[in-house]
């Protein structure tokens, strides 16, 4: 099984992979700190950084943060283990100057079956630019950037994006992004909502992790929803952490 910090390595450059489809972006280390963030900074242009924490107290994560200084908007988030006490995490942060925003469990899924669960639901992978935003267009009601032009040309992609088809309509999609050949992040899964509770994103998952697995990946990784983390357990998902998202709480 993936440690936590190799699993936390697996989100960072998940997520700078991600952004980079828009502008370039990176991940660099400082101290307890993972800090995603625009390769090119510019004060005032750049996207918020995120800040992910692991393996200090509470008081050692702010002063690195404070000694890396960021230049514009940021997200603290550190990761919160098993064995640790959330609810102490969260007040001694809250008494740092932090205010929580939200939190969203880490689950990852070993890789072995390479081939998926014979299902009714038509699933396809996306192939063409013009069907990416098709599909983002009907999901996610605008037709955001999701694939490069090179994820579509070679036979070990970076970045795969899928969907489910019913009656012509997109009902459902998952995106796979493998930042290392040891782990791929799992991301932008939706459903519909007059869709769900049909086993449709079960069978859209199930698809996606298979391909995987084909694909050589010995691990999947996802951030979930609370509402989702409810149906990740049943494809194999374990919950390895909680990442807690912190803002600078407003002055008084």
């Amino acid at each position: 099984m993936l440690s936590l910090p190799e699993t936390i390595d697996v989100v960072a450059a998940a997520l700078a992979l991600n952004r980079s489809i828009v502008a370039p972006a990176e991940v660099v280390r400082h101290g307890p700190l993972w800090i995603l963030r625009d390769s090119m900074r510019k004060a005032g242009k750049t996207r918020t950084e995120e800040l992910f924490a692991y393996g200090a107290v509470p008081a050692e994560v702010v002063r690195a943060l404070r000694d890396y200084a960021p230049s514009g908007k940021y997200a603290l988030e550190p990761f919160v283990s098993p064995d640790e006490d959330i609810a102490e995490a969260k007040a001694q942060y809250k008494a740092l100057g932090f205010r929580l925003a939200r939190s969203e469990p880490l689950f990852v899924c070993p890789l072995a079956n390479p081939e998926p669960a014979v299902s009714r639901w038509h699933i396809r992978r996306v192939e063409s630019l013009e069907e990416a935003r098709a599909v983002c267009l009907q999901i996610f009601g605008k037709a955001s950037r999701k694939v490069r032009p090179e994820d579509l040309e070679t036979p070990t992609p970076a970045i795969r994006m899928y969907w489910v088809e019913v009656d012509g309509a997109v009902v459902a999609v998952a995106r796979s992004l493998m930042p290392q050949p040891s782990a791929t992040w799992m991301h932008d899964v939706e459903t519909r909502p007059e869709f769900r509770r049909r086993g449709i994103a079960t069978a859209l998952l199930g698809h996606v992790l298979a391909d995987d697995a084909r694909h050589g990946t010995a691990y999947s990784v996802l951030l979930a929803t609370q509402a989702g983390s409810k149906l990740y357990p049943q494809v194999g998902y374990h919950q390895r952490a909680l990442l807690q998202i912190y803002s600078p709480a407003p002055a008084k």
